[in-house]
């Protein structure tokens, strides 16, 4: 691959990746109700309702599931490796190969967003333990489901928490047991 090759998949990859993380989003502070007045969630939701508003009305939202952001962060990653393949090989890529494909990055993403919520999350309470920050509450309202029932088990001793460790190795075991395998598929498949 040569530079100007390199650089158009650079382009295309950081394009896609920060729309797909914008619905990401959307998604998951829907699932896990963050207060719609924070001003992170007003951003993202404003940025995303263009898109999704009009696709509710045949994607419906199913207990806090958002199906149609679902199907544009499916969308919008197969249609990014379509673009990748194009661009490396100049054939043209078995779509079932790139649907399965994006499924597998799908799931990496969410796995990878709440390994960084977390790790933020332990990070701001370092520095300002406190509370009141936007992003904070949101990291919190994310993060909660994964850490509240490791917390029961491994309760913070002498004000140290150390229940973030376990639930990290558990995403990752997740995402080298789910991902690397689906991937691996869609990639065959896809011809890439």
């Amino acid at each position: 691959m040569n530079s100007t090759e390199q650089a158009f998949e650079f382009l295309i990859n950081a394009a896609f990746d920060a729309a797909i993380l914008l619905f990401l989003f959307r998604f998951i502070l829907q699932i896990v109700q963050v207060d719609y007045y924070n001003p992170l969630t007003q951003f993202i939701v404003k940025y995303t309702k263009p898109i999704l508003k009009p696709l509710s009305n045949i994607l419906p939202t199913i207990k806090g599931w958002n199906l149609a952001a679902l199907a544009v962060m499916l969308l919008l990653e197969s249609i990014k490796i379509y673009l990748n393949i194009e661009i490396a090989t100049g054939m043209m890529p078995n779509i079932l190969g790139i649907l399965i494909w994006a499924v597998g990055d799908l799931i990496y993403y969410f796995l990878h967003l709440y390994l960084f919520a977390i790790l933020g999350l332990a990070i701001l309470s370092w520095v300002k333990p406190t509370g009141g920050n936007a992003l904070m509450e949101i990291l919190y309202k994310i993060t909660m489901p994964l850490m509240r029932p490791v917390r029961r088990v491994i309760p913070p001793m002498g004000g140290i928490d150390i229940s973030p460790i376990p639930v990290l190795i558990g995403l990752k075991f997740l995402s080298i047991l789910l991902v690397e395998p689906i991937v691996t598929v869609g990639m065959r498949l896809a011809g890439s």
